[in-house]
């Protein structure tokens, strides 16, 4: 027998570098997956249970905390798509996110926030890395799906309308935020991908021709340098704003 034959089946990689890589296409097709489940407001998403998730929930850095944000957004959409609407598994989601933002280390507060001016609709928010950024815009992503499925909202009635109005600001700075995040880093890049899932879920929130016209714009640019599919997203806005003459 050829002495090689017994490595024939061996991967080339280390084990430990063969887990790490399987991680990482793991934590790469949860993220796709809650996009997608996001754009098509499905509760699917088969990587959410998967083991290779765990490892590097235990890492303290930048990244380890991202990847709890980007889970714990996964678990979000699965309640908001799905048909277990628990109130107490609400409150459980509420808690965690409220306990992400609270024990996240110093590097996940901004280096520079400047509001709005001179006509400008997003804040600018500068942020020590990508990790940081892709957090806190998917932070923002799970606090729009929270406040739009809280089971507490009145039903009818005026105070069914003054919740409304409040619950709408709150969901429309939060899409500014991340926008704003997405803005701040360059003219285009990979956080404009995570804006255009704040856009899908709250654009026709926006009745301002001077605050659509800029949402239509990062559609249109993440489309065109990603290949991002936001044609529909296009469509259906362009509808709800009253665009389609």
């Amino acid at each position: 027998m050829d002495s090689r034959s017994s490595h024939t089946h061996q991967s080339p990689l280390p084990t430990e570098t063969r887990r790490d890589f399987e991680e990482a296409i793991c934590w790469a097709s949860l993220r796709l997956e809650v996009y997608l489940a996001i754009f098509h407001q499905t509760s699917s998403i088969p990587t959410l249970h998967s083991y290779h998730l765990n490892k590097s929930l235990q890492s303290d850095d930048d990244r380890g905390w991202a990847n709890q944000i980007l889970l714990l957004l996964a678990e979000i959409i699965e309640y908001c798509f799905g048909n277990n609407r628990d109130d107490s598994r609400y409150d459980a989601l509420l808690d965690d996110l409220t306990t992400w933002t609270h024990s996240n280390p110093d590097s996940f507060t901004p280096i520079y926030i400047s509001q709005p001016s001179n006509g400008q609709l997003y804040p600018e928010i500068w942020v020590y890395n990508e990790s940081v950024a892709a957090g806190l815009q998917h932070y923002h992503l799970a606090r729009i799906l929270l406040l739009s499925h809280n089971p507490t909202l009145p039903k009818i009635g005026s105070a069914k309308t003054i919740a409304k109005k409040k619950i709408d600001r709150e969901i429309k700075n939060d899409s500014n935020i991340i926008c704003g995040i997405a803005e701040s880093i360059s003219q285009v890049n990979p956080a404009h991908i995570i804006a255009c899932m704040a856009i899908a879920l709250v654009g026709d929130l926006f009745q301002q021709r001077n605050e659509q016209e800029p949402l239509f714009h990062i559609l249109a640019k993440t489309t065109k340098q990603y290949g991002w599919p936001t044609s529909s997203i296009q469509a259906y806005l362009k509808e709800a704003w009253d665009w389609v003459s």
